[in-house]
């Protein structure tokens, strides 16, 4: 059975992007409101191995915007929820679930970093690592209305990272300080996953 013939027609995505696609393993820092959405419209896309890191436990606010969870995921771990949901949904999808913050030693055998979370601090060292480690990496955010999507293709390039970008430590509120709105996330999650795509399989500019 082929999940993904209409991908697999898109011009210029074909067999071969998909079979690149499937075999690109990615971690996903941050599984909430832009992480939740990117990571079902990874395992949609057809990414197979994917590593979720994210020490949170649900809260009752993350439900209007975090659409992998329910009611009854409250109080429980995030990226735990969040890979028993999306491991339902294709035979063999490998998702792997990491309840501690991140660390430079996760990134052993990864093919590309995505940061969906909204802490400034992290995004600094997961794309510092990748610049380290010259893995490809994604770094995407939401600040009130506006959307921001950084790509670092740090293994055809001269590595780069945040710093690079930002001379100076920034100072942001989170989503539950500024507010947000769910179709905000829905749509910056399936951006970043969309990069994500061209960068696997050669697209990315």
């Amino acid at each position: 059975m082929d999940y993904m013939i209409s991908q697999k027609n898109v011009e210029g995505h074909g067999v071969e992007g998909q079979k690149k696609v499937e075999n690109t393993s990615v971690l996903v820092i941050g599984a909430g409101g832009i992480g939740c959405p990117l990571l079902l419209n990874l395992v949609h896309s057809g990414f197979k191995k994917i590593v979720i890191v994210d020490p949170d436990i649900i809260e009752p606010s993350n439900l209007s915007r975090q659409l992998l969870y329910n009611y009854k995921s409250i109080g429980r771990f995030k990226s735990e929820e969040a890979a028993t949901f999306l491991s339902g949904k294709f035979p063999d999808v490998q998702v792997t679930a990491l309840t501690k913050n991140f660390e430079e030693s996760m990134c052993k055998n990864i093919d590309l970093i995505v940061d969906s979370t909204d802490n400034f601090d992290c995004k600094l060292l997961s794309s510092r690592v990748a610049s380290k480690f010259k893995i490809n990496c994604i770094v995407g955010s939401i600040y009130k209305f506006q959307a921001q999507i950084y790509i670092f293709l740090n293994q055809s390039s001269p590595p780069l990272c945040l710093e690079n970008v930002f001379k100076r430590n920034i100072q942001q509120d989170s989503c539950s300080t500024l507010g947000v709105y769910a179709s905000h996330c829905t749509i910056v999650g399936g951006m970043v996953c969309q990069e994500a795509i061209n960068i696997v399989i050669g697209k990315s500019s």
